[in-house]
């Protein structure tokens, strides 16, 4: 029935931050990815197909917080997404809990400040509600249809910015299939750092692996006024645009290589 099936795309859309997860289906052979393949539910850049973050409990990241004790419908994916999925079936919104910060809308950079409190969201069926905790940085990158194709597809940063205009992030980029790497030192490890209206790389470990790899897009969340230039690694970008409902910043086009130090820069 339409509200069974329904159901079924929210319960996917939920897999889609199951590192390890199988699809079997009576009119398709069972399907093996890092994440089930469901066209229906587009996300921005996905995350690094190589990226298994800890799947953590609200409360144990804001063990300060009371409120956070009670929430058992959504969890974080390592430190700086909060997912909160659909559990009921015919279900057209969701009252999502944000602890204390700043969160944005992962899809759309939409900021929502918040005191550590309920918010009633819409439930659309092809979208899942995920937010990006300013002050973090996370590393996206171009789908595709395998693991293998994905890891030498563009890759993309999303930048929150917390209420004080600065955030972090990490990349750790090994060859996907060793067990040893960091015991034979053979990975890549950047740090990104993003403030005073400026986003900088700095590289703390590099290795052949990153070799061919660029950095294709930004996306910065908070930008405070529409920036008047962009530059990256001193070139302007005449491409580039920013969204004055959700006060976003985005730059595509960029064919920066990340084995290399970058820097984009925007003037308010």
């Amino acid at each position: 029935s339409p509200s069974v099936s329904h159901f079924v795309l929210f319960l996917l859309s939920l897999f889609l931050f199951v590192p390890l997860s199988q699809s079997y289906s009576s009119l398709f052979p069972p399907l093996s990815y890092p994440w089930p393949v469901c066209p229906t539910i587009p996300l921005p850049p996905s995350l690094p197909p190589s990226l298994f973050p800890l799947t953590l409990s609200v409360s144990l990241r804001f063990p300060s917080d009371p409120s956070s004790r009670t929430v058992d419908r959504q969890f974080l994916w390592g430190g700086s997404l909060l997912v909160s999925p659909v559990l009921e079936q015919g279900a057209k919104e969701l009252a999502a809990y944000l602890p204390p910060d700043t969160w944005y809308s992962l899809h759309d950079g939409q900021p929502f400040p918040s005191k550590g409190q309920y918010l009633l969201m819409p439930a659309p069926l092809d979208t899942i509600n995920v937010h990006l905790r300013g002050g973090h940085i996370i590393p996206q990158q171009e789908p595709a249809l395998t693991t293998s194709r994905a890891r030498s597809n563009p890759f993309h940063l999303t930048v929150g910015l917390s209420e004080g205009g600065w955030a972090r992030g990490e990349l750790f980029w090994d060859d996907g299939d060793s067990l040893d790497s960091l015991e034979t030192g053979d990975y890549s490890h950047i740090l990104f750092l993003a403030g005073e209206a400026q986003l900088v790389s700095e590289l703390l470990r590099v290795t052949d692996a990153l070799d061919g790899l660029l950095l294709g897009g930004v996306r910065v969340f908070g930008v405070s006024s529409p920036p008047r230039q962009v530059w990256a690694n001193g070139q302007l970008v005449r491409d580039f645009s920013y969204r004055t409902d959700t006060r976003m910043l985005t730059v595509p086009g960029l064919a920066l290589p990340m084995w290399e130090v970058f820097t984009v820069r925007w003037a308010l």
